[in-house]
């Protein structure tokens, strides 16, 4: 579908090769469009893994790797864990009162990723309120989206940016924010596997300088809390409207654990319908619902068998594509049996192909596992 004069949307599964995948002449997909770049960009000259050149991304992707391994996962379960109990500690506090879910999601997945990347909680969930920082974050990340959707109309850009200034400059000042905690984290010496730490560890097979660290930290705290709350709302929205589901995994959570303590990262990966109950998740409520553009490289290219001019701005829209009838039966209903691999009946007719919630290619997700 063209969206715009110069841009088309795509929701099929062979559009994700043509677009993400690696090609002879283009290795790492299409060239990513520098005017979305811009927009979750620090504006320093210090390459990121979403502003990186694709040698670049290579490196620092390889530095990072052993961040998101299932044998670093394995050694950061307990400061996982400490945050999940405290979540569940505040949910026996509210005495079943109505609560605002998203919020203490937010607030869980932020404490958990601050202390997964640098080695100390937010304490979000102790306080139970927005810190300046986050909230500071949340607005800026709301008015980048309006700036790259506004990025043909340079007038209106300007005057966006001029009523924006105040949030702009909040936006530095958690770049700081997030600087400041590199750099305490770097001056200690203690030893906790956190990211911080694996990518600048003596040891480590990539090290990254200081600069590096802070360049990255942002996007990552980003990228692993605030989809990771919308996963979670997500689910919970999704889950109660469908009694069967709920109930079987009711039943498979309470048939594995006797009692909390048996809840492990290793057993909790073992829950076959929970799995599934995920990915139905990540289909029904994908999270961002728009994919990161490319531009087609001169002179064109052939996408879905169909030649695009060069320039063209292109990307999938996940919750088009993952609502379409076309893709999926009964799109609109949440069913994790569809991804059961004894799938039977219309169900087994859905398009899994098109069904990529982490992206695809060499720039896909280095913490979807």
């Amino acid at each position: 579908m063209r969206v715009a004069p110069n841009d088309i949307s795509y929701a099929n599964s062979k559009a994700w090769s043509d677009i993400f995948g690696n090609h002879p002449d283009r290795p790492g997909g299409m060239p990513r469009d520098p005017s979305f770049v811009s927009t979750v960009d620090d504006g320093s000259c210090i390459p990121t893994i979403l502003s990186a050149n694709n040698s670049q991304h290579t490196r620092l992707r390889r530095a990072y790797a052993i961040a998101f391994s299932n044998r670093t996962l394995l050694d950061q379960e307990t400061m996982i864990l400490e945050n999940v109990n405290l979540l569940i500690q505040k949910l026996y506090e509210t005495k079943q009162q109505p609560t605002n879910m998203t919020k203490m999601f937010i607030f869980a997945s932020f404490d958990t990723i601050a202390n997964l990347q640098f080695g100390e909680s937010f304490h979000l969930l102790d306080k139970m309120e927005y810190s300046p920082w986050l909230a500071r974050l949340r607005d800026y990340t709301r008015i980048s989206m309006i700036l790259w959707a506004l990025t043909d109309f340079l007038l209106v850009k300007v005057a966006i940016k001029l009523f924006t200034a105040k949030s702009i400059k909040e936006r530095k000042e958690f770049y700081k924010f997030t600087d400041d905690r590199v750099k305490g984290r770097l001056s200690d010496e203690a030893d906790r596997p956190d990211f911080v730490q694996l990518v600048s560890h003596p040891s480590a097979k990539i090290k990254l300088s200081a600069e590096e660290i802070c360049a990255n930290a942002p996007a990552l705290m980003q990228a692993g809390s605030d989809t990771t709350a919308g996963l979670l709302s997500g689910f919970m929205a999704h889950i109660l409207t469908a009694p069967e589901a709920l109930a079987r995994l009711t039943s498979e959570v309470r048939d594995a654990f006797k009692q909390s303590s048996d809840i492990t990262v290793d057993s909790v990966d073992r829950l076959k319908w929970l799995d599934l109950c995920v990915k139905e998740t990540l289909r029904i409520y994908p999270n961002p619902p728009n994919g990161p553009p490319r531009l087609v490289p001169q002179p064109g290219a052939t996408i879905s068998d169909r030649w695009v001019p060069g320039g063209t701005r292109v990307y999938i829209s996940p919750y088009a594509t993952y609502h379409s009838l076309s893709n999926f039966y009964e799109a609109g209903l949440f069913l994790p049996q569809r991804w059961s691999r004894e799938s039977n009946g219309p169900l087994s007719a859905d398009d899994k192909g098109v069904f990529h919630p982490f992206s695809t290619g060499k720039r896909d997700c280095i913490g979807q596992k």
